[in-house]
């Protein structure tokens, strides 16, 4: 059933193509370390911080690193191929088909609910590896001719109409198989946030221990991190993107247990943000829809639609009921 939490936060927040939150993290030694930007989504010529948290990692996230690293050794040592590439691209087609027709077979109710609960776990899987293609594709671009590109970009568009699908009927699947994302061990959710309220509290003057530049289209920047005093733990390196792109920021850890060196594939750089209009003509839902990092992101009552306002005008919306925050 944690599982099945987790795939909750994953399809409401994951927003593969609109640009939700897009901090990544990962285990590093003892540290769980936590990478994204400040102001999201990130626009060329327009200033913007690259920020690393670095906390403790709890038991539970050792574990899950360790089962992850098992399984993704041989990719990791493997130079990505565009037949590689479309390997993986076929293959999550295939698992796209197969859990589509159960998405549809639950909407119908004719699943078990313990089936119900592992097409959604199979769904977060699925969605991890497409994101991940993606990048993939995108950082190919140029090896490919325009008619595999545009048929790749078509299948990616799909699988993110889709994902909106089983978001929008999220709710409605969980009523109608009495799942209740909070039914897990009392046991184990007080041992998990004890372990959050423990290890929560940043990791202060690591700055030392750790070397980043970040590389978008094959041009590295080196990144130059300063603790913020007000949050220890939390590391931020100005940078102003210079052109569109999926970046990569590069770290190198020295710790006691020695030099570990990783990769976070940070949210897409883009040109500008399409209007809220133009996002939602798009199929994109109202609540995936991307404001600039000044606005605020609403729901506009009258007509059921998603608006961008500043926070003074978003505070007065809110106080005479013309629109909510999602």
């Amino acid at each position: 059933m944690k599982k099945l939490a987790i795939f909750v936060a994953f399809v409401l927040a994951l927003g593969l193509a609109s640009g939700a939150s897009a901090h990544k993290s990962q285990v590093v030694g003892n540290y769980e370390i936590e990478v994204g930007w400040q102001n999201e989504p990130p626009l060329v010529g327009q200033d913007n911080t690259i920020t690393i948290m670095i906390t403790n990692a709890t038991e539970h996230q050792h574990d899950e690193a360790a089962t992850h690293d098992d399984e993704m050794t041989h990719d990791e040592n493997e130079t990505a191929t565009m037949d590689h590439m479309q390997e993986e691209h076929e293959q999550v087609l295939k698992e796209h088909e197969q859990i589509m027709q159960e998405h549809d077979e639950a909407m119908k109710g004719n699943m078990d609910k313990a089936d119900v609960e592992k097409m959604m776990h199979d769904h977060m899987s699925l969605m991890e590896k497409h994101e991940k293609i993606m990048q993939e594709h995108e950082s190919m671009k140029d090896q490919m001719t325009s008619e595999q590109f545009t048929t790749m970009l078509a299948s990616h568009e799909q699988i993110r109409k889709d994902h909106e699908q089983m978001s929008q009927d999220h709710d409605k699947i969980m009523e109608m198989y009495g799942i209740d994302d909070t039914d897990h061990d009392s046991e184990d959710h007080d041992t998990e946030v004890h372990d959050d309220e423990h290890d929560s509290e940043g990791i202060s003057g690591l700055e030392s221990t750790f070397e980043s530049y970040v590389t978008v289209n094959g041009k590295m920047t080196a990144l130059e991190f300063v603790e913020d005093q007000d949050m220890p733990g939390m590391y931020m390196a100005q940078y102003t993107p210079e052109e569109t792109g999926y970046p990569v920021v590069h770290l190198t850890m020295t710790t006691d247990d020695g030099t570990s060196e990783v990769d976070f594939h940070l949210e897409k750089i883009k040109e500008h943000v399409d209007s809220p209009r133009q996002q939602q003509s798009q199929g994109i839902a109202p609540n995936e829809v991307e404001c600039n990092a000044e606005k605020v992101l609403m729901y506009k009552i009258s007509n059921e639609s998603a608006i961008c306002v500043s926070q003074d005008t978003a505070d007065k919306l809110f106080a005479r009921n013309w629109a909510k925050y999602f």
